[in-house]
């Protein structure tokens, strides 16, 4: 007797829309839960491209963070009141939590924000810190 074992994966369902901002290319994926990431230039490949569903971006569910980001960029916004559907491990979202702790228009290095973090190895927290930064899904200082 043979037995058939099947792998159903079900993906998670993701809408995106892409619209330009002051020449700025911008991408938003959301989930149900929230917004999964904002990229410029090019949508994020992270996600599987079968479980997107393209939106407009005056539709209603992604408007208000168009017209967040709008604001932003005409320096009308300095805090943002969105929904996020963050995915990382426990120490990036430590990391990406504490950038949100940085004022608007002040900038701190990588040392600075390990110590912060309690991590006070400086030169190696400061490298795990920065790659943390990187493979955030939202737009920070250093990707612009």
């Amino acid at each position: 007797m043979f037995w058939l074992i099947l792998r159903i994966t079900v993906l998670e369902k993701y809408y995106f829309a892409e619209d330009e901002i002051d020449g700025i290319r911008l991408f938003i994926i959301t989930s149900s839960k929230g917004i999964r990431s904002i990229t410029f230039h090019s949508i994020d490949k992270t996600i599987p491209a079968e479980s997107l569903t393209r939106l407009r971006p005056n539709d209603p569910y992604l408007l208000d963070s168009f017209k967040q980001l709008r604001e932003y960029f005409a320096l009308k916004r300095k805090v943002f009141d969105l929904t996020l559907d963050i995915i990382g491990t426990d120490f990036q979202k430590k990391v990406w939590q504490e950038l949100t702790k940085i004022p608007y228009g002040e900038t701190i290095s990588y040392k600075e924000l390990a110590i912060r973090l309690g991590n006070i190895e400086s030169i190696r927290a400061g490298h795990a810190t920065a790659q943390a930064i990187d493979r955030s899904p939202f737009p920070n200082r250093r990707s612009m």
